[in-house]
């Protein structure tokens, strides 16, 4: 078992008597500390005695000590009885949290990083979780410093998640993304047309590019021909509420369903408003660059 130090650790256990049959018992536990005297390696003293009943219980540590520590735990229902042993191995503390002595009992534990309360964010180290703002971003640059983000680009981050663990970020990000406030398609994806999410693409789609220059042939022929201005009238009023629409199309649209609307108010920002690759690798640089 590994874990950090201060941080709960849990494991299921069952009480058997003299016939291996599960009898509902006390369970002590001793700390093994092969030899390591100081600093001290500690459980809380609530969790040196605990109550099992004829089923899996599960018994819970908090283990104080100074990290990359190995220790040992002894089991057993009575003190006389031979103890089952669980190793566990105390890990460095985890990017976030800090290893900090306490003056009065001498205990080591990770505790969370003062950069959290800064930015507003709530710090659980007793199970290495944070809740963040909602569309807040939390992660970690270069797989060991903390980085924060009060804001998340829209669609990138999942606004469900509140409560996360740093151990693993990749799961504040949408549709495949990953990396620093989820700017990254994950493995082998791309970035697409018509959406923020990356799908596994193929440069097969670039014949994609006969259909775009025809369509924007005819679209300037038919400004052109019908004498339309965009920049005054209700055209002008037309194609600024549809700006506004799919600038915030986060709010007014599901992402898992295709809306007819919206594909209407992504034509007329000049989007296809519809998921499409267009070539393998493609970056969300590459794609700002192609729409302008």
């Amino acid at each position: 078992v590994t874990t950090y130090p201060g941080r709960t650790v849990s494991f299921q256990v069952t009480s058997v008597d003299d016939g291996n049959s599960p009898s509902p018992s006390v369970v002590y536990t001793v700390i093994d500390t092969n030899g390591i005297t100081s600093p001290k390696i500690t459980l809380r003293p609530t969790q040196k005695a605990q109550w099992i009943g004829t089923v899996c219980g599960k018994m819970e540590y908090q283990i104080y000590g100074p990290e990359m520590t190995s220790l040992k735990l002894l089991l057993s229902n009575l003190p006389s009885n031979f103890p089952t042993v669980v190793e566990v191995k105390l890990l460095p503390c985890s990017p976030g949290f800090t290893l900090v002595l306490s003056n009065s009992t001498g205990e080591m534990e990770c505790n969370c990083s003062e950069l959290f309360n800064k930015f507003g964010v709530v710090c659980d180290a007793s199970d290495g979780t944070v809740t963040r703002n909602k569309n807040s971003w939390i992660g970690l640059y270069n797989n060991s410093l903390l980085a924060l983000a009060s804001n998340c680009p829209l669609d990138y981050c999942n606004t469900t998640i509140i409560k996360l663990s740093l151990a693993r970020p990749g799961d504040l990000c949408n549709g495949g993304r990953t990396g620093i406030i989820c700017g990254h398609c994950h493995g082998n994806l791309s970035v697409i047309f018509g959406s923020s999410q990356c799908k596994v693409c193929s440069d097969m789609w670039l014949m994609t590019l006969v259909m775009f220059a025809v369509l924007g042939a005819l679209l300037v022929a038919a400004l052109f021909f019908l004498n339309l201005t965009v920049t005054q009238g209700t055209l002008y009023g037309l194609i600024f509420y549809a700006n506004i629409i799919q600038v915030n199309s986060s709010i007014f649209f599901s992402q898992s369903i295709l809306n007819p609307l919206q594909v209407i108010v992504s034509f007329v920002n000049l989007d296809l408003g519809i998921p499409l690759c267009f070539y393998d690798g493609m970056d969300d640089a590459d794609k700002v660059g192609l729409q302008f």
